[in-house]
């Protein structure tokens, strides 16, 4: 069984974090096969992200100049190949910031205080 503080991060807030990633790479030209082996995922997660059939909180992270710009920061790390020390960083400060963000609670439906150890 996961932890189950990080359960409403890794059901929710990853899964969206993912489709943005998978958003920005496709912008950059990767094809659905290339983002799915930069991701260790299978070609149709790919599309599903793509065509919004999973990660339902990505406008919240497309919304917010912070998120978005910690999201683009993993879409490099991964695209060029950054170290994984780098790309766990990134991670960490990204969930983090979202945990810290006003609404948190609603949006996964825990209140922010009990992500007191993330």
């Amino acid at each position: 069984m996961l932890n189950p503080v990080s359960e409403p991060l890794v059901e929710k807030v990853l899964p969206a974090l993912r489709k943005v990633v998978t958003e920005k790479l496709s912008k950059r030209g990767y094809t659905q096969m290339e983002i799915a082996e930069l991701l260790d995922i299978t070609q149709p997660a790919v599309s599903q992200y793509l065509h919004s059939q999973r990660g339902f909180l990505s406008k919240e992270i497309n919304s917010d100049p912070e998120l978005d710009e910690i999201a683009e920061e993993i879409a490099t790390l991964i695209s060029t190949n950054g170290s994984r020390k780098e790309l766990e960083n990134t991670y960490k400060e990204f969930c983090d910031v979202f945990v810290g963000k006003e609404g948190f609670g609603d949006l996964v439906g825990y209140e922010k205080d009990f992500f007191h150890d993330i």
